[in-house]
């Protein structure tokens, strides 16, 4: 390899590099693929196009086999008609009391 493609390699790796790093330091959002409820009230949905906010929160239901996608400050939608990038989930410790149907993650 002479020093021209040679140079042309490590430009193409570096550049490849910070497109990478880029992308995993991408911001969580998420984006509406089909109309769905919310999960405190069945008349309230979200729909593509509509800005659904800042994810915060998932939560599943062992007994309905369902998750929800919650918003900072609003309402949870049934995650099957939400797409996730960029995100992260943690999983949270349960709430003294709580029975265990409901299993809770954060959002980052």
């Amino acid at each position: 390899m002479n020093g021209r493609n040679g140079f042309a390699v490590a430009i193409l790796a570096a550049g490849l590099a910070l497109a990478l790093i880029e992308t995993a330091g991408a911001a969580c959002t998420a984006t509406v693929t089909a109309k769905v409820p919310a999960l405190e009230d069945d008349s309230t949905t979200v729909s593509p196009g509509d800005d659904f906010g800042t994810p915060s929160q998932l939560v599943y239901e062992s007994d309905s086999h369902t998750s929800y996608i919650c918003t900072e400050g609003g309402y949870c939608y049934e995650s099957r008609g939400i797409r996730l990038k960029g995100c992260t989930l943690d999983a949270m410790p349960p709430d003294e009391g709580d029975d265990g149907s409901e299993v809770f993650f954060s959002i980052r």
